[in-house]
């Protein structure tokens, strides 16, 4: 039951922080999260060390 349980939590919080909301952070060198913009939104490069999603 405890490895549902753990499952489950990784499962969610694995799907809640993939896209990436209008106007967060979405690339750049040295970065390490999220690359995957909500729909509708495209994750654009500002500058080599921040890409938006917009």
């Amino acid at each position: 039951m405890k490895f549902i349980a753990i499952f489950v939590a990784a499962a969610l919080a694995s799907t809640a922080a993939a896209d990436v909301e209008r106007g967060g952070q979405c690339g750049g060198i040295n970065y390490s999260g999220p690359t995957q913009c909500v729909q509708g939104a495209n994750c654009y490069k500002l500058s080599d060390f921040y890409s938006q999603c917009l």
